[in-house]
């Protein structure tokens, strides 16, 4: 490369703002007063430079962000473009993409951060901007524990990720929720009037996922006020509640609140709680019986060490109970585990269409003992027209089938009006030859219900079966009990039927139970017994 000699160095100054920065020559100077930037001269095409024109040369007063807009997503690719030509943004661009709470000041070293997170949260969504689309961003707030002196409002359209339960942790010291959703009245200069809540601006579109709220005492976890549409994911709501303390009224872990009592107005409703896990509450949920929640989804859920546990639709003036046509409608709760709930894990005392399925029950209803010494119900339906369906209650194994509580009063493991399978395939019961009437089965009998449970009975040491429905009538005017019992064979010749014969009655206090026996005359024939459970009331 050829080396040019310079005879000299020229350096020109002025004000970049107002005259703006002349053509120069090359190897020319110039310094910006007013901007403190330093420019030199191309050159030159003739002598080599690309172009005509000023080059900025890098100081500590350069934008780099302005700078820096090479950025193309995976430039090297021979697959993937990203257009003709390829696209490329600005570094600035590409950091705005992902914004951290640490950006506004907060950080997870378990000090005060609540004013730094609710000024971020402000910032990003009660912002001027809110009702634009590209605002709503998502708010990161990493791995760390964040101590809250006051509830955390979240308004509509925020986002709100952490890096898990148990990693991203919020703990409030206050009388406070630890989080609460408000309507888009909030601003950045103004906290907003709940009481003037609609349709049109209540707290909606909210995702919040990834992190645990945690608190102690008398206080509430999350309060959903007029919420809808929204995703809570993977969060833990934790307290410190514990089996045998008292009860605490505003210990709730999710409370769900409507400042209106029309529906027109506004709900809570259309949400999905995903992998929430609440523990260590006097209540799990409370909905009392204005607070309009609607076609709410809990899914994949774990409810642990509380008092109580979902309670929907009560009405605290004692007004209405029972009224199938008022209160939540249309709430599911699926595949949920409920494990030590001193009391009952779900109520319903006003409302209809809300489903308990495929969920799971342990050690719930027992005042703190094992599955053996029930004293509360596990589901209370008080309104019609709820329903539980193929529900897991370890209830039925520790008092239906083991003779062990053959004397234990059944409680039931659900109170009011429903139908639905009880029990699914519960574990073989083996039928020994007896001549002796011989208890097999108990049930709950406190209310005058029907059951019909389908059976398969499998003998030995020959491969015929007898399948069957017993269907048992209980009475309780008469205090009665019938059974009928339908069945046919399978590769049975005639003189080779398994035969075991089936009766029932109302036993043990205030014949509250209706217990079943069995007979099986036939001489050198054991067998196995396979049974399903569906309540009808």
């Amino acid at each position: 490369m050829a080396i040019v000699s310079i005879s000299r160095i020229q350096v020109r100054r002025g004000r970049e703002n107002q005259d703006g920065v002349p053509q120069l020559a090359g190897g020319e100077l110039a310094w910006a007063v007013d901007t403190q930037k330093l420019y030199i001269g191309n050159g030159a095409v003739a002598e080599g430079a690309p172009a005509v024109g000023n080059t900025e040369i890098l100081s500590t007063k350069t934008n780099l962000f302005e700078l820096a807009d090479q950025y193309v997503y995976n430039k090297d690719s021979s697959v993937v473009t990203t257009g003709d030509p390829a696209i490329s943004r600005t570094l600035q661009e590409r950091l705005d993409e992902n914004v951290s709470v640490r950006s506004f000041g907060a950080n997870g070293d378990n000090s005060q951060q609540a004013d730094k997170i609710q000024y971020a949260i402000d910032q990003l969504f009660a912002n001027t901007d809110k009702t634009v689309p590209s605002s709503r961003v998502t708010l990161k707030i990493p791995a760390g524990q964040y101590q809250l002196n006051t509830s955390i409002k979240v308004p509509p359209h925020a986002n709100i990720i952490g890096d898990g339960s148990g990693k991203t942790i919020f703990i409030q010291t206050a009388n406070e929720p630890v989080f609460e959703t408000v309507n888009d009245t909030r601003t950045t200069i103004d906290a907003g009037d709940q009481s003037l809540t609609t349709t049109l601006n209540q707290a909606r579109e909210i995702k919040i996922e990834g992190m645990t709220l945690e608190t102690t005492g008398d206080n509430i976890g999350l309060l959903l006020r007029d919420c809808a549409n929204s995703e809570f994911k993977d969060i833990q709501v934790k307290s410190n509640w514990v089996s045998g303390t008292a009860n605490s009224t505003n210990s709730i872990g999710i409370k769900v609140k409507t400042l209106s009592t029309q529906q027109t107005i506004a709900q809570t409703n259309n949400n999905l709680f995903d992998r929430v896990r609440i523990e260590g509450f006097s209540y799990a949920l409370v909905s009392e019986f204005t607070d309009l929640m609607v076609d709410n989804i809990f899914s994949n859920c774990i409810i642990e060490m509380c008092r109580q546990g979902i309670l929907i639709g009560e009405d605290p003036n004692a007004v209405n109970v029972g009224n199938a046509l008022q209160g939540p409608i249309g709430n599911k709760f699926l595949n949920t585990k409920f494990i030590d709930i001193d009391r009952t894990a779900l109520i319903v005392f006003n409302g209809t269409q809300n489903t308990s399925s495929n969920n799971r029950f342990f050690d719930v209803g027992n005042d703190g003992n094992g599955d053996g010494s029930p004293v509360h119900a596990i589901i209370d339906f008080k309104s019609t027209g709820n329903k539980s369906d193929s529900d897991f209650f370890a209830r039925t194994y520790a008092l239906a089938i083991d003779t062990s509580n053959a004397t234990e009063v059944y409680v039931p493991e659900i109170t009011g009006k429903h139908s639905g399978t009880l029990a699914e395939n519960l574990q073989p019961l083996d039928l020994t030859t007896n001549a002796t009437i011989t208890q097999w089965l108990k049930l709950p009998a406190e209310i005058s219900r029907q059951y019909e449970i389908s059976y398969v009975y499998k003998s030995s040491p020959s491969d015929n079966e007898r399948t069957g429905t017993l269907t048992l009538f209980v009475d309780k005017d008469t205090n009665t009990v019938t059974l009928d019992d339908e069945f046919r064979y399978t590769g049975a010749t005639p003189g080779n039927q398994p035969d075991p014969t089936f009766t029932a009655q109302l036993g043990l206090t205030g014949n509250n139970t209706v217990v079943l026996y069995y007979t099986h005359a036939i001489a050198n024939e054991t067998g196995t017994l396979n049974i399903s459970i569906k309540s009808i009331h």
